[in-house]
């Protein structure tokens, strides 16, 4: 739900003009998407052209909660095009009133957050890896856990331990990636083998934004595991940046939380 919008304009008809056949259209736009903006913020500003033609800078600020999002990569990308095409509306509206809607170059930002709702509810996704490389890979990981979800498999944690490295053959970048997910407690839908298949097909599934998005020639795989709670015989992963994970699940996770998954972090 939005939390905020604001819209500064001299002129009143603007205003209206921009809330009714801009604003709640780049709302609705992005609400499809999975995504619900929690604030916007739009600033008009007229300029009369020589001809006689107004043209109205309106620069937008747009905060975007996307934890629930149905698009795992180049989220910004998706959400200028929404905002675009609003825009392309608009000025073929009131084209015959020679009214020009745009917006400078570098007048769109966005931010991505999430909602203090939602924090507890998803999955965790705890990342280890060398610095520009986290983004990315958490992305990934949800994109790995929705797949999962949309079989029935609840992931309550999804780790990621990544090393970086150069191949031999023209010393290009790599990466090498262990990757362990808990399941949520409760009853199972799959037996563990059946996940299993389902966790590398959605693996097999996003890993191809990696090699686009990182610009890496190689992706090796270490271990990869499914974590059952209750489990005698739980499965390890090495993290490279220990004490760095560590802070990040004591910032994100109840002392409960913390204690089910010691057997992942040591």
């Amino acid at each position: 739900m939005v939390e905020e919008v604001i819209i500064l304009a001299d002129n009143q008809q603007y205003h209206k003009i921009i809330r009714s056949d801009y604003v709640d259209n780049v709302i609705r736009g992005i609400r499809t998407l999975g995504m619900e903006v929690v604030k916007f913020l739009v600033r008009a500003e007229e300029r009369i052209l020589s001809d006689g033609r107004r043209v109205l800078l309106i620069p937008t600020y747009l905060a975007v909660d996307d934890s629930k999002s149905y698009i795992i990569y180049d989220q910004e990308v998706v959400i200028e095009s929404v905002v675009y095409k609003a825009i392309e509306r608009v000025n073929e509206k009131f084209r015959d009133r020679n009214i020009i809607f745009y917006i400078p170059k570098g007048g769109l930002k966005i931010d991505f957050t999430t909602s203090a709702e939602t924090t507890n509810e998803k999955s965790k996704i705890l990342v280890d890896a060398p610095d520009g490389y986290t983004p990315e890979l958490r992305r990934f990981g949800r994109g790995i856990v929705i797949f999962l979800k949309e079989k029935g498999i609840e992931v309550e944690s999804f780790v990621i331990s990544a090393q970086e490295f150069y191949t031999n053959f023209g010393q290009k970048k790599a990466l090498k990636m262990d990757i362990a997910l808990t399941l949520k407690r409760g009853d199972l839908k799959y037996p563990k083998e059946v996940m299993e298949e389902f966790l590398h097909e959605g693996i097999r599934k996003y890993e191809k934004f990696l090699f686009s998005t990182l610009g890496i020639s190689k992706l090796k795989y270490g271990n990869i595991h499914i974590i059952i709670p209750g489990d005698i015989e739980a499965p390890s992963l090495v993290l490279n940046q220990k004490d760095k994970i560590l802070e990040e699940v004591e910032a994100i996770m109840s002392n409960k939380d913390i204690q089910e998954l010691v057997t992942i972090l040591k």
